[in-house]
């Protein structure tokens, strides 16, 4: 067992990550800065060696060699910072999601990084959001999005770094329909493949 004055600096350097620092407003509290947040994640697992490189399918079901980098050049490119990068793009897989439920009744944010072997567990997950809530409603839905789509609109145009190298960020939405149609951009059907943030 570590010395209580071991667990108090342990304590400290866990508070002082990016992931523990929250903003608390109207809309409920959400993460000050999402970026940090995620290379913080990313950069755990490459140390730990639990990076898992997913690949992306062609329609014969061949995977794509990835061998481009994110460079400033692509992160202009507009597929690049919809989430969407190209196929030969080396990238990082993140979903953002809902979660709702819990005592006390809210609604939450989750980002995923899926590049690891049990990306669904909650361990595995970034909390970004919090809405305390009775009733699940979509305009607190909206109001949540809207305070961290400029985060995460920071995180696509600047992707993440893995073993010195910028990779791109492909973003993968997920939830319920409605939820989908709540994100900002086209809405209906489409919006779940085409986010605007």
């Amino acid at each position: 067992m570590a010395s209580v004055a071991e667990l108090r600096k342990a304590r400290k350097r866990m508070e002082a990550l990016p992931a523990k620092h929250i903003t608390v407003d109207g809309a409920g509290a959400h993460i000050t800065n999402l970026s940090p947040a995620v290379q913080e994640r990313e950069s755990a697992l490459c140390e730990a060696g639990r990076f898992v490189k997913r690949h992306v399918y062609d329609d014969a079901y061949g995977a794509f060699a990835k061998t481009v980098l994110c460079s400033d050049a692509a992160a202009s490119d507009k597929s690049v910072l919809a989430g969407c990068p190209p196929m030969d793009m080396k990238d990082v897989h993140l979903t953002v999601g809902r979660d709702e439920g819990g005592s006390p009744a809210s609604v939450k944010i989750v980002v995923g990084i899926i590049n690891e072997a049990h990306p669904n567990n909650p361990n595995n997950t970034i909390l970004a959001a919090v809405c305390p809530c009775e009733k699940y409603n979509y305009d607190d839905l909206d109001a949540i999005i809207k305070t961290l789509a400029p985060q995460v609109k920071a995180l696509l145009t600047g992707g993440v770094l893995e073993d010195q190298e910028r990779r791109a960020v492909r973003l993968l939405p997920n939830g319920d329909y409605r939820a989908l149609c709540t994100l900002p951009g086209p809405k209906g059907a489409s919006a779940c493949r085409a986010l605007c943030v």
